[in-house]
């Protein structure tokens, strides 16, 4: 009897990976990074993202679900060209009474629009900001005053008010931050699905070609 002076090699049951299933896999997260990118942009970080309200409305409860920096902006038509500021004040307080100072971003007979944008839903400019420490409901209050110098502030109040992160002042906010939140991964991903499809179908077609 011949004995074999080498053990045969175990031969794998597990199953071999299909030929391109690394790139489709990678090819789907980066289609599902560029929807959420999409989402966030639109929902966070963007002006239509903003908590929006009419002046007459402006003493109301605000609950805010992260703490940060925040901004107040004046909204209407007309809103985003430099302007002199509204004569108007703005209170912040806790739920607690504790009261949040506000910064106003436009000085008194400056025409300014900081941070203004101009969209097909929505026009406006920033004019104040304010840091918030801890996230809950905090009561906004905004009301006409009457200045010391007519001339140096607009002779009536915004129509609207909106609330949003400062990050909507950066350039996250703006329409070209979707080139990396969104079409940045949204090609990615197109181009190795496309990779990954092809090189499954082409080793399709050679196992088919066998004989």
């Amino acid at each position: 009897m011949t004995v074999p002076l080498v053990s045969p090699l175990p031969t794998s049951s597990g199953r071999r990976a299909r030929p391109g299933a690394t790139l489709v896999v990678t090819g789907l997260l980066g289609l599902a990074a560029a929807v959420i990118g999409a989402v966030v942009w639109y929902f966070v970080l963007a002006p239509s993202g903003f908590q929006r309200f009419d002046f007459d409305d402006a003493n109301r409860s605000i609950r805010f679900r992260q703490a940060g920096e925040y901004v107040l902006f004046e909204e209407g038509p007309g809103a985003s060209a430099p302007a002199l500021p509204p004569s108007i004040e703005v209170q912040l307080r806790a739920e607690q009474g504790r009261g949040v100072p506000v910064e106003d971003l436009v000085e008194p007979g400056t025409l300014a629009a900081p941070d203004a944008y101009d969209t097909p839903w929505h026009e406006g400019r920033a004019i104040a900001r304010f840091e918030i420490e801890e996230a809950g409901t905090y009561r906004l209050l905004a009301f006409e005053v009457e200045p010391d110098d007519p001339a140096a502030y607009l002779t009536s109040p915004p129509e609207q008010l909106a609330v949003g992160r400062h990050a909507a002042t950066t350039w996250l906010g703006r329409p070209t931050a979707l080139v990396v939140l969104v079409l940045t991964p949204l090609g990615l991903g197109v181009a190795a699905l496309a990779v990954g499809l092809h090189r499954r179908s082409s080793a399709g077609t050679e196992v088919g070609t066998v004989r």
